[in-house]
């Protein structure tokens, strides 16, 4: 083989190894970008997914207690601090 032949040939492979690397590069850049959308996500979801807890009362002064769980979508009243504390003793350390 010709050496001018061989020198083109490697030139070529060399080329071509830089645009894997190249790729390689960009791929990894793409999948940190969507790593970090993901955990974004996650974040959001997991902050949507907390215990909400809030008081009101009614005209006569009666306190009502009011519970939401956003990870099974369900609310509860209760009519004493108490009751709200069992409720979730029971929900989350069975």
């Amino acid at each position: 083989m010709k050496a001018s032949t061989l020198a083109s040939k490697l030139t070529v492979l060399k080329s071509k190894s830089d645009r894997t690397i190249v790729a390689l590069d960009r791929f990894s850049h793409l999948n940190l970008f969507f790593q970090q959308i993901w955990q974004f996500l996650l974040r959001i979801a997991a902050s949507n997914s907390e215990i909400r807890v809030w008081r009101t009362g009614d005209r006569q002064g009666k306190i009502i207690w009011h519970v939401y769980d956003a990870a099974i979508d369900q609310i509860a009243h209760f009519e004493s601090e108490a009751e709200v504390r069992s409720w979730l003793e029971a929900r989350y350390y069975r």
